[in-house]
């Protein structure tokens, strides 16, 4: 009896327990990396002036500094004019999100967006459930956005914020990322997110890829299937969505 019975909780305990995997390689130390070079002396116009490089590290952030004093005016105007609903600068936005994590766990997020132009503030809290064992893992991540309208059907948002993980422990930190939207038509478009969060001394990495579908006959209403992963250390969440949005 105790054999059998044995090794059932050895399997269950070896096949079982991604949320816990995941919350485990948030904790553990990251490897140190070797120092890299600094980047002196390097210069980055910006507008009628510069910016030394050792005053703007690294330089993503020069060149994002740049597209946002490139694309005030233009995204100013776009805003001014904006078609209603459109995914661009949107007021409002809200969605709802179910994704299929192989090998037992579901995730159930909401995610609300708020702005104004070229500002905008997004919350966004996701659940995590495994089937077996049976367990749960919280997500979120509040961010202020530096939104951008490039071209005609086209948008680019810059993200910083904090972000964290709740299971057995509650683990945090900085956020920063980028979120990319291409649309070649009112009713389609192509969308890329990436997030990295700061959480003790590893990193998270959040990249999603979407599709758009939002035919005007919807009114505000558009289905974004994709897949997300989510990735620390060696542990990742990842598989298909489907998100249910509302854009004003």
């Amino acid at each position: 009896m105790t054999g059998p019975l044995l090794a059932f909780l050895l399997a269950s305990s070896a096949s079982a327990g991604q949320l816990g995997g995941f919350e485990k390689a948030l904790v553990q130390p990251a490897q140190a990396a070797p120092a890299k070079s600094s980047s002196k002396g390097k210069t980055v116009s910006f507008g009628s002036g510069e910016l030394a490089g050792s005053d703007c590290e690294p330089f993503l952030l020069c060149a994002l500094l740049q597209i946002a004093a490139a694309t005030y005016e233009p995204t100013a105007a776009y805003a001014a004019a904006r078609p209603l609903h459109m995914p661009i600068l949107p007021l409002l936005r809200l969605d709802g999100v179910y994704q299929l994590i192989p090998k037992d766990i579901d995730a159930l997020s909401g995610r609300v967006e708020l702005g104004r132009g070229s500002f905008g503030a997004a919350y966004e809290r996701i659940l995590f459930r495994e089937k077996e064992p049976r367990d749960r893992m919280w997500g979120w991540r509040g961010e202020a956005l530096w939104r951008m309208a490039v071209g005609e059907g086209a948008r680019l948002d810059a993200a910083i914020g904090y972000m964290g993980f709740q299971r057995e422990g509650s683990h945090n930190g900085a956020s920063t990322g980028l979120s990319f939207g291409w649309y070649p038509s009112r009713a389609v478009g192509y969308e890329v997110d990436a997030r990295w969060g700061s959480i003790g001394d590893g990193t998270a990495t959040d990249l999603r890829g979407r599709l758009y579908l939002g035919p005007r006959s919807w009114g505000g209403l558009a289905l974004r299937p994709g897949y997300r992963g989510i990735r620390t250390g060696d542990a990742t969440l990842h598989g298909p969505e489907l998100t249910v949005s509302y854009s004003w």
